[in-house]
């Protein structure tokens, strides 16, 4: 007969061994609970990833994204403030408990195509004030919890109406001077067209830089008459700005901004009779700069456009518009 003396530690071996087989048994239901609960919770919670602004002369759009929330229930709420001044101002909506600005883009995909903004809250804030810093913050809450700080924030100054321009001034009497300065204008510089009728494309290829714009300023007083060329006005450069010109007839286009040109106004122009070639011409044509190229910050203030078919022809691009009558 074997007794169990005989064998301590075998018996000691499958003691432990039931005894862990006993454990196991009746904590693992247990532990796969804690770890799907902890995956659930992973997945469920926001994770703030980045806050983009942009800046428009009287308002600021922003594009805070994030990870996570697969079960779609965060909200973000949105404030702003002139930077050194202490009160945040509130620049959300909320309308019968649904949150309506900012948007949260919630949309994988749109009509198949894999959506770029996904998972992103976005909105304007609107009514402020130009050449002035602002501060944007975005506070996320999600009640499966937010990872790290739940608030982003950023500053950023407004669009200026007036564009630095601290160089000397090119006066140009007739077309030969007015060709001859726009081939040898430098950064900063001030192109004023006397009063006067010119004729002919008048081409910029030029560029100006974030502090040194080149300005063309048509005499307003008096009145600087361009007319004739297709189109009357190029623009091949970038940091301009085109003002208080008259184009009393131009039988293709007014103005015309080449591909990838960016930081560039156009304002307080009086366009006559534009395409009365009937060409498809149009006052300003953004249609070069077209999409993926780094057109960017293209103002069209204040403008007067009279003329057949499109007054203003853009392809993507992101132009602003104030105050355009058109007819």
């Amino acid at each position: 007969m074997i007794d169990n003396k005989s064998f301590p530690k075998l018996r000691h071996r499958n003691f432990k061994n039931c005894l862990f087989s006993i454990i196991l048994k009746k904590t693992t239901p247990t532990l796969l609970l804690l770890l799907i609960s902890s995956a659930a919770l992973a997945t469920n919670n926001t994770t703030p990833v980045k806050l983009d602004l942009k800046a428009a002369m009287e308002g600021i759009a922003y594009q805070a994204s994030y990870t996570g929330d697969a079960n779609t229930n965060n909200t973000a709420t949105v404030q702003y403030r002139k930077t050194g001044s202490g009160t945040w101002l509130n620049a959300y909506i909320v309308i019968n408990g649904t949150l309506i600005n900012p948007f949260n883009d919630r949309r994988a995909t749109i009509d198949g195509v894999s959506n770029p903004y996904y998972q992103q809250f976005r909105g304007s804030i609107v009514g402020l004030q130009p050449s002035t810093s602002y501060d944007v913050q975005v506070t996320y809450s999600d009640p499966d919890g937010v990872v790290g700080g739940p608030t982003l924030t950023g500053t950023i100054l407004t669009a200026t109406t007036t564009p630095p321009h601290p160089g000397s001034t090119l006066t140009v009497t007739d077309d030969t001077s007015f060709n001859n300065a726009l081939a040898a204008v430098t950064a900063g510089q001030t192109i004023h067209v006397n009063a006067g009728n010119y004729t002919g494309t008048k081409t910029l290829t030029i560029s100006g830089n974030s502090s040194n714009y080149i300005v063309v300023d048509c005499d307003h007083a008096d009145g600087a008459h361009i007319s004739g060329g297709s189109p009357t006005i190029q623009i091949n450069a970038s940091y301009v700005v085109v003002q208080y010109c008259d184009l009393p007839s131009s039988a293709d286009t007014g103005v015309a901004i080449g591909s990838g040109q960016h930081d560039i106004y156009i304002q307080n122009m009086t366009m006559d009779s534009v395409n009365s070639g009937c060409n498809e011409g149009s006052g300003v044509d953004l249609r070069a700069a077209g999409v993926g190229q780094a057109a960017a910050n293209i103002w069209i203030l204040n403008n007067t456009i009279h003329g057949q078919i499109s007054q203003i022809r853009i392809t993507g691009g992101p132009p602003v518009f104030d105050i355009n009558p058109l007819s």
